[in-house]
């Protein structure tokens, strides 16, 4: 055994030392690092085990650093180092792998997994390392590693996420004093967990830091600004940063406005707020619209000021938005219901919620069942609690907290504690607040020794106990007297070491005050840090009780001192004003409550009762009335029980009904009149012993009397007036200290909604004086105005001026008064005289007013109108209203309008408010076309379950005629075979099944089992058991019975079995009753009938649910589809405006409609290079926009010292394309308009939209339904592309006797019309969604079979393009542009110019493309002639057919374009010609199925190599001397290879079926040809092939390298016509790739012999070999490049409108 282990280990590293060949003088560790590779390549972790102890740090670090370009290989190493307990021994030796694998990782772009690493490095069990450590091991490395700055970066997130943000600083800091800077990302991320920590201070501080140190604010740094305001409230700031990054040039997002409108609606600030939401458009350039988010603010903002109406309002809009309602939504709205009392409310939004498929989560929950309980409603809120139980979700401690409060308020008590102490065992929560509520109902009811054992459970759980747990029973122990007990309780306070807040000090304060103590009282109170007016007025009261009037003047002396005297209120004054009458000094209190009026505080209930009591039995009715009036005049609302028990007092002394008359209007004038009366103020003489009330002059007066700010001398007073009666006389004492008097602390403090209600009255009275004082001024100002206008009338009348307006300077949303002297005017002698008018030339907001007679000495008419905030210009005329006007001299009149818009603003209003029209109109039709696809999905859903039910039936109908059989044959037992105890079972019943294994075919078998079903196996193999043997003797004779114990399955009518010697596919011999099998027969079966029934349901469900996976999966599908085709689509034209950047470019680089944009422009690459300057000549919109072409811009140098120069300009409104060309000079001069196409780039944004073009191609061949070559492909590709453009496009075509009419859409005749002798029916159909007119003439040209062949082809399609262009005359059609192809449509050029240019298509324009030179030469030079435009299928063809003599001549106008692909067709995520489907995601798993597929399907041997795919047509264009090489050098480097194609000549497909013959013979498991076509193949060699062969001598474009990039599979081309253009060597072509914005995708070669496709096939296949990380991201890269129609598209576009420019 050792032996062996040792001769293993010897083979290993001999291996491992040939590995380490390469090395010239190879040491150990060398050896080691080669082998360590080697191994990992192959992933042999147990391999790498046995040099587990000799792996040192350095080696670690070396093998990591050699799989940088593999990261997830050199994670999974580092995790594997990790993991083993040797290596994990030391954390030094962790720490610097750890450091090498972050900058790795940072390399390739794996954040997740760097912060990972980083934040486990920081934590206890990766070592508590500091973040200032892990920093300096980061700096150590990362010069070895070839790092970035990121690393730093991420370094910064990971502590931030381990909110550290003092450790976050400390990285910032010291990298910055290491030479490095972190990114402004990163700062970012910092100051938003700083915030998050709300560490408001420290987040200014790096802010500051950030912008001094040069940071440039991206669109979050002032998102964390505006945030941080928010926080403060301070939205006017937040706002002003707001401004501050639109004039930075950087665009808000959503999170922007959501800050802000969040931050207003937290404030109350609900107008501010709802601005913000109507401005986002415009504010944010149209970029940025409301999301939930906003919404939800929005509305949790109403719900809190209580506007349930405008919540609601707002959730409709929301809604009308397309933004569907969450449960935030639902949280706040029922939060909010619940707090109106309206829980029916509530409920039903919970109802709505669930039928929108929303779950109310546990904070509504908590909100229904708080306001049941509030409503009373405890039975409901149970329900609710069981309904969260039975639903399992999180119930938590506010939960808890509710129920148990809601309890006890309701009168549960006893319930409440039992539920406490459930959840106590249970250990579901332990929150001090269901105690704590527990311990005030008990204090409440008086039950204190229940509160204390809830005081003694809460400590023995060890809950951390608070202020209010002590406060709430040191409280109610003072209330019953027992103030010792509360004492002791304090002392255990003081014993834990836990502060008492203050009201503990209060409650031991009034405890000591009621015993006298006062000595002690005021110890305390002078220990308490801060005191409240409740302290003082509790010892205040307690002092006046106990006849201490020189003890309560000194408390009320330093309440006046104490905290700016705000402690003095409404309860103090009560206070003294219940003492003074006590005592009898009635003139004193009247006194104390003057004094109390005076500085703004307004007396309550409780001082109105004290006061009538009191003077109602002591004093003269007259003074009670008084003493009434005065104190409702100010405010008081008398309580009515109190006010008609002194009125009965008062009638029972006063018998004089005038007297109960007069203080009975009293009263109703008080309640029905008060704000009247209190504004005014008195008007008769105050009542004895009250002075004139104090009239508050302003409005800040009134307010600070509300806020508490008192007058000093008033205070004074109260204390002076005091002092002066301190001798009370000592029967009033004794009376005093025998009598019990009430504490009016609690009872004022339970009133201060009262007093709060009086003090807005109070601040809503306006003085009489202030009445006057406003009418004075309202009246100066009118005679002002008056003096104005008659100064004005004067000077106009002096001028001859017949009009004039006031103010003489109009602006916008303001009135005006417009005046007219009748007696200059054309209408002088008109009774009537009228205005009509409108504004900003005669174009907005119409109007027409009646005009009357002024003061104005002379013959003056005026009306007032006002001026809208959108006006510039108001134009007006005058008339009689009929026929007879003053329109000025026919120049009409008319008004400036300052400072609001201007003309061009103006113009820029109107378009966006047509843009909103439009909106509203698109929602509208977008809104119709939802429901009638809603509708329409309905009724496919009714269909489909009539359908599934009918399904349903029929199967089960089937399989009841399935079970008639074994229901027949089934039977109880058969006798010495097999039988069932008990015999009289059911289904779901544990039976044993005996079997005589005497009786059949198993009789010598030595284990015996049980293979069962049931119902005729409906279900297949559902019981498997082994027998065992039976022990007891069913026949004495026999001792072979065993059995088994079987479960009879569900539904079972009958059991179904074989007997086997084994388990299911173990089994060799079988005992199946002689084929019948055995069935027997269920006693206790249900009826037939339910038991069908219920299969039948049971079938309905499953087809449903197969049915309903089946549309899910495919609508997961189509979304992928539509979202990948959506990316590529915009990322494509973003690298299309990226590809010219070496001569124009933008910033931004996406131009945005009513911004500015900076074009920048490189001359040396242009005509205009050496040039000393150079202008800008621009405009929008293809030239034709309506404010005209720009001025000349002379451009300047740019800043990044490069040889660019720029200038900027600003993008209108509804700009949709910005177009320029540059010049040498202002007036012209030398220009460069790139070659005649000119220079234009799309704008996004604007509110207009560019008119489609209308485009006609006449062509010959049209995939799928008439396709010859790749001239089919083209036509339609193109013309989709073109469509999906928002343009519109036509083809005409020949209606071949061939067409496939299979994909012909909704085929109808047309019209028909003569022309060339002979009758032509035209049918109109869609073919892959375009539109296509079919020419069918009646002369036979196109009944041959055939598309080409015939010996007149010429004759024949040049009827076909004479006939199209009279189609087009004759049916009144006026394209754009027709476009022609190859020599079968070049016809269409010169005939049209011709005979139809003249004749109504004068506006058309002539686009011609040659796909393939070889054929028609002639006809294509004429063609060329006439064209406007011409095109080619790839530059680099154009340039290589440039010399030829019909091109030659032409070459001005004639360009290239690459050909595309259609992605629809050529779609591995969508082609069901390849086993699974798959995208660049997962692009490694799907080929190695299409492989495997391929092998098997082709019979190769199934083998992981290098697979070379051939799909061709086999002729000397194509290379076949270059395939043939090929094929035998892929399979000298071990590789498969596979061909498919066929060839026109017979010779070279002869030759091509010997070459099979061949490699089939010798290579039969590595080569295969098939020459033939076969699409479905074409499509499994593209996805299961490694590389694809296109070796062409010459090749126009060629589509089959692009359809390999899309399938993943690497190109190997000769650098010819498109493959050049396409193709990108991976060792030579990385400059040019990165000129057109790509990465290099393939392997090329030059030559046309063997040495050249040695060269590229030699580098794929070792690349394949030695790189399989790096290929496998190869394949990756050239199935993310698109080579579809996007691209191409837009290049025709533009050469289309060049045509016709």
């Amino acid at each position: 055994m050792f032996a062996h282990v040792f001769s293993r280990r010897t083979s290993f590293l001999v291996r491992c030392f040939h590995v380490a060949k390469k090395f010239s003088n190879p040491e150990q560790e060398d050896i080691l690092f080669s082998a360590l590779c080697l191994n990992l390549r192959q992933r042999r972790w147990n391999t790498l085990h046995q040099f587990s102890q000799t792996l040192t740090n350095p080696l670690i670090s070396r093998v990591l650093l050699q799989f940088r370009t593999s990261p997830k290989l050199a994670l999974e190493f580092y995790n594997w180092v990790l993991g083993n307990k040797t290596m994990a021994k030391s954390s030094e030796n962790r720490f610097e792998a750890s450091c090498v694998m972050i900058h790795l990782l940072v390399d390739s772009r794996r954040f997740d997994d760097v912060l990972s690493i980083m934040v486990d490095l920081m934590s206890v069990e990766g070592g508590n390392l500091s973040p200032l450590h892990v920093l300096s091991g980061l700096i150590r490395s990362y010069q070895a590693c070839g790092s970035c700055p990121d690393v730093f970066d991420s370094l910064v997130r990971a502590c931030t996420q381990n909110g550290d943000a003092e450790g976050a600083y400390e990285v910032i800091e010291q990298t910055r004093a290491e030479g490095f800077l972190v990114s402004v990302h990163a700062l970012n991320n910092f100051m938003g967990c700083l915030l998050n920590l709300n560490e408001i201070d420290w987040f200014w501080k790096v802010y500051k830091e950030m912008v001094s140190l040069g940071y440039v604010e991206n669109v979050n740094s002032f998102n964390l600004v505006i945030y941080s305001f928010c926080k403060e409230n301070k939205l006017f700031e937040a706002l002003s940063v707001f401004y501050r990054m639109l004039k930075c040039g950087v665009w808000p997002n959503v999170v922007s406005f959501n800050m802000m409108i969040d931050g207003a609606c937290k404030t109350g600030d609900m107008g501010f707020a709802l601005q913000l939401l109507g401005k986002m458009g415009v504010m944010s350039g149209n970029y940025v619209s409301p999301n939930a988010v906003t919404y939800n603010s929005i509305i949790n903002g109403f719900c809190k000021v209580g506007r349930l109406d405008l919540a609601e309002r707002i959730r409709g809009d929301m809604v009308k938005s397309g933004i569907d309602c969450n449960e935030r939504t639902y949280g706040a709205l029922v939060d909010a219901y619940g707090r109106a009392g309206s829980s029916d409310e509530a409920l039903r939004l919970c109802d709505e919620m669930t039928i929108k498929g929303l779950v109310p989560n546990t904070v509504i929950y908590n909100s229904v069942v708080y306001w049941l309980f509030t409503e009373g409603d405890t039975e409901g809120a149970m329900l609710l609690l069981r309904d969260m139980i039975s639903k399992e979700m999180c119930i938590d401690g506010f939960t808890h907290a509710i129920v148990v409060r809601g309890l006890c308020k309701n009168g549960y008590v006893e319930e409440a504690v039992k539920f406490q102490r459930q959840i106590s065992e249970k250990k579901l929560t332990e929150d001090i607040v269901c105690h704590n509520t527990l311990m005030h109902h008990f204090v409440t009811d008086k039950k204190l020794a229940c509160a204390d054992q809830i005081l003694g459970s809460m400590l023995i759980r060890g809950l951390g106990l608070d202020a209010v747990s002590f406060g709430t029973l040191i409280d109610g122990y003072i209330k019953e007297g027992k103030l010792e007990r509360a004492i002791d309780i304090y002392d255990g306070v003081i014993r834990m070491k836990k502060t008492p807040n203050l009201v503990i000090y209060n409650s031991i304060v009034n405890g000591l005050s009621k015993r006298g103590l006062t000595g002690a009282a005021e110890a305390m109170v002078n220990a308490m840090e801060s005191k409240d007016a409740v302290t003082y007025n509790t010892m205040l009261n307690e002092s006046l009780k106990a006849g201490n009037v020189e003890e309560a003047i000194n408390i009320l002396s330093k309440m006046q001192k104490q905290d700016g005297e705000k402690l003095v209120s409404l309860v103090t004054y009560n206070i003294l004003i219940n003492h003074l009458c006590k005592f009898g000094c009635y003139e004193k209190a009247k006194e104390v409550l003057k004094i109390m009026v005076h500085r703004g505080v307004v007396p309550d209930s409780i001082t109105y009762g004290t006061l009538i009591t009191s003077f109602s039995k002591n004093r003269e009715g007259e003074e009670v009335v008084e003493l009434h009036d005065y104190m409702v005049l100010n405010g008081v609302i008398p309580h009515e029980h109190k006010y008609r028990s002194i009125l009965a007092s008062l009638e029972s002394q006063y018998k004089s009904n005038g007297f109960l008359q007069q203080i009975t209007a009293s009263a109703d004038f008080s309640r029905k009149k008060q704000g009247r009366m209190a504004a005014s103020g008195p008007k008769s003489s105050a009542p004895r012993g009250f002075g004139q009330r104090t009239t508050v002059g302003s409005s800040q007066k009134r307010i600070q009397k509300k806020n508490g700010e008192k007058d000093s001398n008033a205070t004074s007073t109260v204390t002076n007036e005091v002092s002066g009666d301190s001798k009370l006389p000592e029967d009033k004492v004794d009376v005093q200290k025998k009598q019990g008097y009430v504490v009016f602390g609690e009872r004022n403090v339970l009133d201060r909604s009262e007093i709060e209600d009086g003090s807005d009255r109070l601040d809503k009275k306006t003085t009489e004086d202030d009445e006057l004082l406003e009418q004075k001024l309202k009246v100066e100002r009118e005679n002002l105005r008056r003096k104005e206008i008659e100064a004005l009338a004067v000077e106009n009348l002096a001028r001859g001026d017949r009009m004039f307006v006031y103010p003489t300077i109009v602006k916008p949303d303001e009135d005006i008064e417009v005046f007219l002297n009748r007696s200059l005017s054309t209408l002088n002698n008109e009774p009537d005289i009228l205005i009509m008018g409108a504004f900003n030339d005669w174009r907005w907001k119409s109007f027409t007013r009646r005009l009357d007679k002024t003061w104005i000495h002379g013959d003056w008419w005026s009306c007032l109108l006002h001026i809208p905030k959108e006006a510039y210009k108001m134009d007006f005329v005058f008339f009689n209203g009929q026929s007879v006007y003053d329109n000025n001299g026919s120049k009409d009149f008319c008004v400036e309008v300052k400072g609001g818009m201007d003309k061009v603003e103006f113009e820029n209003f109107l378009l966006e408010e047509k843009w909103r029209e439009q909106q509203k109109l698109a929602k509208e039709e977008a809104e119709r076309e939802r429901q009638e696809e809603e509708k329409r999905k309905i009724e496919a859903r009714k269909a489909a379950i009539e359908a599934d039910r009918a399904q349903a039936k029929a199967e089960t109908q089937k399989r009841r005629e399935m079970l008639q059989p074994a229901l027949q044959q089934a039977v109880i037992s058969v006798e010495n075979v097999w039988y069932i105890e008990p015999s009289n079972f059911k289904a779901e019943d544990k039976v044993k099944l005996y079997y005589n294994k005497s009786s059949g075919p198993l009789a010598n078998a030595k284990e015996i089992w049980l293979h069962g079903g049931c119902n005729n196996w409906v279900d297949g193999l559902s019981i498997v058991e082994k027998l065992v043997d039976a022990e007891l003797k069913a026949d004495p004779k026999s001792k072979d019975w065993w059995f088994a114990e079987v479960i009879v399955p569900r539904g079972a009518l009958v059991i179904d079995w074989v007997f086997a010697d084994g388990p299911p596919k173990g089994a060799v011999l079988y005992d199946n009753n002689r084929y019948q099998d055995f069935h027997a027969l269920v006693p206790r079966r249900i009826p037939e009938e339910i038991y069908w029934l219920e299969e039948e349901n049971l079938v309905f469900r499953k087809l449903q649910e197969d049915r309903r996976l089946k549309e899910e999966a495919m609508r997961v599908k189509m979304e992928k589809t539509a979202r990948l085709k959506a990316e590529t689509k915009k990322g494509t034209l973003k690298k299309f405006l990226l590809s010219q950047k070496d001569v124009v470019y933008t910033e931004p680089l996406e131009i945005q409609a009513g911004n500015p944009v900076t074009v920048f422009y490189n001359p040396s690459n242009t005509v205009l290079n050496g040039k000393p300057d150079v202008w800008f000549r621009g405009s929008f919109n293809r030239w034709t926009h309506r404010l005209g072409p720009l001025p000349p811009q002379k451009m300047e140098v740019a800043d990044d010292e490069s040889s660019h120069v720029k200038t900027t300009a600003k993008v209108p409104l509804d700009a949709y394309m910005m177009d320029f060309v540059f010049s040498e000079k202002e007036d012209g001069g030398i220009f460069d308009n790139r070659n005649g196409l000119d220079y234009h780039l799309p704008v996004v944004g604007g509110i207009a939209k560019e008119p489609p073009l209308h485009i006609v191609h006449i062509a010959v061949e049209m995939a799928p339904i008439a396709k010859v070559g790749g001239l089919g492909d083209v036509v339609t590709s193109l013309s989709r592309a073109v469509q999906e453009l928002n343009h519109n496009v036509d083809i005409i075509f020949p209606k071949y006797d061939c067409l496939k009419h299979n994909f012909v859409k909704d085929l109808q005749f047309n019209r028909s019309y003569h022309w060339g002798g002979t009758e032509i029916k035209v049918w109109h159909g869609k073919v892959e969604g375009l539109s296509v007119y079919f020419l069918d003439p009646q002369n036979g040209l196109f009944q041959r079979g055939c598309v080409y062949g015939c010996a007149d082809d010429a004759g024949r399609f040049g009827f076909f393009c004479h006939a199209a262009l009279e189609f087009l005359l004759q049916g009144g059609f006026h394209p754009d542009i027709l476009h022609c192809h190859d020599w079968s449509s070049a016809p269409v050029s010169w005939l049209f110019k011709d005979h139809y240019t003249h004749y109504g298509l004068n506006k058309t324009r002539v686009v011609f493309t040659i796909h393939n030179l070889e054929f028609g030469a002639n006809a294509i030079g004429k063609a060329m002639t006439f064209a406007d435009k011409a095109t080619t299928v790839s530059p680099t063809y154009a340039k290589e057919v440039a010399g030829n003599s019909v091109i030659s001549p032409h070459l001005y106008k004639f360009h290239g374009i690459i050909n595309g692909i259609d992605p629809d067709i050529w779609d591995p995520y969508n082609d069901n010609f390849i086993p699974i489907p798959y995208t660049s995601e997962n692009a490694v798993e799907g080929k190695r199925a299409a492989k495997e597929e391929l092998q098997n399907r082709l019979g190769l041997k199934n083998a992981d190599l290098p697979v070379v795919g051939i799909i061709t047509r086999l002729t000397h264009q194509k290379g076949i001397h270059l395939i043939k090489h090929a094929i035998w050098r892929t399979l000298e480097r071990n590789g498969q290879v596979v061909l498919l194609g066929s060839a026109p000549d017979p010779r070279i497909q002869n030759d091509f079926v010997n070459l099979a013959n061949q490699l089939h013979s010798t290579h039969g498991d590595r080569a295969r040809l098939v020459l033939t076509y076969d699409e479905p193949l074409s499509h499994l060699i593209y996805a299961g092939s490694d590389f694809i062969l296109v070796p062409s001598i010459f090749e126009p474009c060629g589509l089959t390298q692009l359809i390999a990039m899309r399938y993943g599979a690497v190109p190997v081309v000769r650098k010819t016509g498109g493959l050049y253009d396409t193709v990108f060597d991976v060792d030579h072509d990385k400059e040019r790739a990165q000129a057109q914005v790509l990465e290099p995708n393939g392997f090329s070669f030059d030559g046309a012999d063997a040495p050249g496709v040695d060269y590229a096939l030699n580098r794929a296949i070792s690349a394949w070999y030695d790189g399989r990380e790096w290929f496998n991201s190869l394949c990756k890269t050239v199935m993310e490049q698109d080579w579809s129609w996007n691209r191409p598209a837009l290049e025709y576009i533009e050469l289309y409108h060049s045509a016709r420019k």
